[in-house]
């Protein structure tokens, strides 16, 4: 207790209690810039806002550099994220949950490191880059022959190289698989086809939101048991702490005592945060399964909406709204395919802008049922027949 009394002193005068982060180094119980290790910190903040370099970029042009992590190590993508948003390079100091201004000298800048930070949530939030194709379903259709990824091809001569067809990576590639092209417009008319129907008859919804009630409720049962184990491994966590401290304070422990059960306490603090966050994820999930109150009507609406926002979107922004509510299509042939969707149960309000788009062509293909053990609906399509 007097280790933990001494941890928080020093926190209160803006000292450092842990192991110095890379940039500097611990003297006399101090936080001393290493000017070596400094170089690199400062590099990578300018690098990242300034020079238009990502993580992976860094990192590579470190490794290839000869540079190396304290502990000798390769840098790692990873490795180079904690350093741009560590705080400690701002001067400050953390213990517990709390932060305060440090004694020791800040490496960057408030208006780099907030820059840098902002780049970081930018990129973080900006969408695949596969959203931008025109093809609402790569990376969502597979080959039903051989399992593998299909893509959106142009074979042909000049003539033909204006259609699109889906294409088995591996027929493509190795010529392992005997999958036939199948007409994009077709296979991609049918799915949002689908979904328009879905939004016209909530009656068919209905059958699979009580499946995916009934699949969420057992999962909600197991999520809020892994909710209460964490709950008691985190009280347990704290007792084995406070057992800890209170038999070295009895023994009135020396320099090489306290030292050691720093770091027993830095390793218990990084495990009761790592429970904390997931019991804060586990309860989000919670909150976020609830569908008290959803409807097949509500559902149908949100399609509808669906339907409204397809109109209006570009080909990018098509891309994305499919995703949210296509979950995988598998393509068995040229004119037979089974599609799983992800019924919206809440609003798509998201999406909620004009945008500007060519409609949709029709389909030449009809959606029959695919019976299929799972929670979602799930549908085959097949050619239709005059």
């Amino acid at each position: 207790e007097r280790v933990i009394l001494a941890m928080e002193k020093r926190f209160a005068h803006g000292k450092w209690n842990v192991q110095p982060p890379y940039g500097y180094r611990m003297v006399e119980g101090l936080l001393v810039v290493e000017p070596a290790e400094a170089m690199v910190v400062r590099r990578l903040f300018t690098g990242y806002r300034g020079d238009g370099l990502g993580v992976k970029d860094l990192a590579r042009e470190l490794n290839a550099e000869g540079q190396r992590t304290r502990k000798g190590r390769v840098w790692h993508p990873s490795t180079l994220h904690r350093v741009l948003t560590n705080r400690a390079y701002l001067g400050r100091v953390a213990w517990r949950g709390q932060e305060r201004a440090g004694t020791h000298e800040p490496l960057v800048g408030e208006d780099l490191f907030e820059s840098v930070q902002q780049k970081l949530r930018a990129r973080r939030q900006s969408p695949p880059r596969r959203l931008a194709s025109e093809n609402l379903l790569v990376g969502l259709a597979r080959c039903g022959r051989c399992g593998g990824s299909m893509f959106v091809q142009r074979p042909g001569n000049a003539h033909k190289r204006q259609y699109r067809y889906y294409a088995c990576a591996r027929r493509v590639g190795d010529r392992s698989c005997g999958q036939p092209y199948v007409p994009a417009a077709r296979l991609e008319g049918a799915v949002i086809g689908k979904l328009q129907e879905l939004a016209d008859h909530p009656a068919r919804i209905r059958p699979f939101l009580a499946r995916e009630i009934r699949s969420r409720s057992a999962g909600r049962q197991d999520l809020a048991r892994r909710a209460a184990a964490l709950d008691h491994e985190i009280t347990d966590l704290d007792r084995r702490q406070r057992e800890m401290v209170d038999w070295l304070a009895e023994t009135l422990p020396g320099k090489a005592a306290a030292r050691k059960l720093n770091e027993k306490i830095e390793t218990m603090e990084r495990k009761r945060k790592a429970l904390a966050e997931e019991r804060a994820a586990l309860r989000s999930r919670l909150a976020a399964g609830d569908l008290t109150g959803v409807t097949a009507e509500s559902v149908a609406g949100h399609l509808a909406r669906f339907r409204d926002y397809f109109d209006r979107f570009n080909a990018g922004q098509r891309k994305e709204l499919v995703d949210n509510v296509v979950q995988a299509v598998m393509v068995e042939g040229p004119a037979r395919a089974r599609v799983r969707f992800s019924l919206p149960t809440e609003p798509l309000g998201r999406f909620d802008r004009e945008l500007e788009s060519d409609p949709a062509g029709g389909s030449k293909y009809r959606v029959v049922w695919w019976p299929q053990r799972d929670s979602n609906p799930c549908f085959s399509l097949e050619r239709a027949t005059s």
